[in-house]
C-alpha cells in the first residue's frame, strides 16, 4: 500500500513539473508574440517615431489658445499623448495616463494631449485632463496627427531633456516597461 501510494505521488509530481512546464513555455511564446506584435502579419504598422530621434517640428494651438511649438517641449522631459474620442482603450487608459503625467512630470507644461475627434465629443477627455496636461483637439488628418504619422490609439511618446524620443507606446505601462528595459527611468 505504501509503494502505491509513493508511486501515485511520484506521478502526480511528475505530472505537475511537466504541465508547470508547458506552461511557462506557453507563457514565453506569448511574450515573444507581444514583443514582436508590430511585425506580425495581419497586425497594423505602426509608425512610431524611434527612440533616440527627434520629434518632427510641430505647432499647435491648445484650448486654451496656447500655442505650443516641438522646441517647448526641449529642456526637460515631456509626454505628447494622442487619443482618439472613438477609441475604447482611449478612455481606458486615460487615469493611468493621467496619474503618470501627474507623478513624473513637472508640470501641464511638460505634457501635451492631442484629442482626436470633435471638440463636442471630446468632453471626458478634457475633463479627465484638464490640470494636468496643456490639450489640443484636431480633427483626424489634422497637423499633430500628421507630422506624428499617428495610426493607433492611443499613442504615448516621452521625451528627454533634448527632445528626442525617449520611449513610445500604446498605454502607461507599455511606455515604463520599454523605458525600463533601455534603462531610462521611466520616472526619473
Amino acid at each position: 500500500m505504501t509503494y502505491v501510494a509513493i508511486a501515485v505521488i511520484g506521478v502526480l509530481g511528475l505530472f505537475n513539473v511537466v504541465l508547470t512546464m508547458t506552461v511557462v513555455r506557453q507563457v514565453r511564446r506569448h511574450e515573444e508574440k507581444l514583443a514582436n506584435w508590430r511585425s506580425e502579419p495581419g497586425m497594423p504598422q505602426l509608425n512610431d517615431i524611434p527612440v533616440g530621434k527627434e520629434v518632427p517640428d510641430f505647432t499647435v494651438t491648445t484650448l486654451s489658445g496656447q500655442e505650443i511649438f516641438s522646441g517647448d517641449l526641449v529642456g526637460e522631459r515631456s509626454l505628447i499623448a494622442f487619443f482618439s474620442t472613438h477609441c475604447e482603450p482611449c478612455k481606458n487608459h486615460l487615469p493611468d495616463f493621467r496619474d503618470y503625467a501627474i507623478t513624473t512630470m513637472s508640470g501641464p507644461a511638460r505634457v501635451l494631449a492631442v484629442v482626436v475627434g470633435g471638440e463636442d465629443e471630446a468632453g471626458d477627455f478634457i475633463e479627465g485632463l484638464t490640470g494636468v496636461a496643456s490639450i489640443a483637439v484636431q480633427p483626424m488628418q489634422g497637423p499633430m496627427v500628421t507630422a506624428f504619422s499617428v495610426t493607433a490609439y492611443p499613442t504615448i511618446y516621452q521625451l528627454d531633456e533634448r527632445g528626442r524620443v525617449a520611449a513610445s507606446g500604446r498605454s502607461v505601462r507599455m511606455l515604463e516597461r520599454i523605458a525600463g528595459h533601455r534603462g531610462v527611468p521611466a520616472d526619473a
